[in-house]
């Protein structure tokens, strides 16, 4: 999976960043919200990590702007932060974070947090595709009843 982790702490990034590389993901790193934000519109992430708390631009506003993006909806974002509120939990869920964590960050629940978010992926994949030949079986099923409309009023038209 290609994360995009964003968090202003050097040590607790790249620590969180060897981390998922061995675990086999890709990683880009960034140190703020706006550097991340321009990684975000030159690459393709399924998940952004972000701290909340960073000077330049918060995770929130972040999130809100990835969210904007076109491809922002197909990611998922998980904010964590050391100050936990719950106000502050909340608008990150409403904004349409995937999650909200605590550091120090359990590697386990990042474990679990990953495979919850490729299963997602899958999921809505499955579901495009779905949809899309359902689409396609309704418009072929359309167009042939028509034909065969057409087909039955030519006799009658005579």
């Amino acid at each position: 999976m290609n994360i995009l982790l964003v968090d202003d702490e050097k040590s607790s990034r790249s620590q969180m960043a060897d981390f998922l590389r061995k675990i086999g993901h890709q990683v880009v790193e960034k140190d703020n919200g706006l550097n991340a934000l321009e990684a975000f519109q030159d690459g393709e992430f399924q998940l952004v990590l972000s701290d909340n708390r960073m000077p330049r631009m918060s995770g929130l506003q972040l999130l809100n702007e990835i969210r904007n993006h076109p491809q922002g909806t197909e990611t998922a974002m998980v904010i964590f932060t050391a100050y936990g509120d719950m106000e502050t939990a909340i608008k990150a869920l409403r904004a349409g974070a995937y999650d909200y964590l605590l550091k120090p960050i359990n590697v386990n629940e990042v474990v679990l947090l990953i495979e919850r978010v490729a299963d997602d992926l899958r999921l809505r994949s499955e579901h495009r595709l779905l949809t899309s030949n359902f689409n396609d079986a309704v418009n072929r099923a359309t167009e042939l009843t028509r034909q065969e409309m057409e087909d039955l009023k030519k006799p009658i038209a005579m």
